[in-house]
């Protein structure tokens, strides 16, 4: 399938070809300067994004090792790209169209550099750092002190937690 997408002002419009990740939603405090609040991102291979319009697109190096792609007309931030990694993240709320249910989110990463004015009650997994067993062992643990654990592990981890301190309200997520 291919999907359509632009800026506020439609001075970058670009297609996507392809199946699209599951949308991760970024607290880092990065991606909070960038778009307001958090950024809600989906990703394709480099290659399956074609830029139609991209007379406005203007690239920001963000740190070290990503840039972001943003309109220089409106101000909407539409993509970043990790260097070396051949993905492309693309905006959710950029694209026209999306049909239900494609690319829904399915995770909070960088939940440690939240904003304070928010919380987070979706019941998705919740990731201190990125969306790697090691940051969600980090958040887990976190949250059990809190009463609650909200993280997807498909290791024995989270019994070995539980043996030690019963949650209230505990949740097992299966997957990975």
């Amino acid at each position: 399938s291919e999907l359509k997408g632009s800026c506020e002002c439609g001075e970058v419009t670009y297609l996507v070809k392809g199946p699209l990740r599951p949308t991760i939603a970024c607290h880092c405090t990065q991606c909070r300067k960038t778009s307001g609040h958090y950024w809600a991102a989906t990703q394709v291979p480099s290659k399956h994004l074609k830029l139609v319009k991209d007379g406005g697109l203007k690239w920001f190096r963000s740190s070290a090792r990503a840039r972001r792609g943003f309109c220089v007309g409106c101000g909407s931030s539409l993509f970043w790209q990790m260097d070396g990694e051949g993905t492309t993240s693309i905006g959710s709320g950029t694209l026209d169209d999306l049909p239900v249910g494609e690319a829904s989110v399915d995770k909070h990463i960088y939940v440690a550099d939240k904003g304070t004015y928010y919380n987070l009650s979706d019941g998705l997994p919740l990731f201190d750092g990125g969306s790697n067993l090691k940051s969600c062992i980090k958040t887990s643990t976190y949250l059990l002190g809190l009463g609650y654990l909200d993280c997807r592990l498909s290791l024995g981890i989270v019994d070995k937690l539980l043996a030690v301190n019963q949650p209230i309200g505990y949740r097992r997520m299966t997957g990975g």
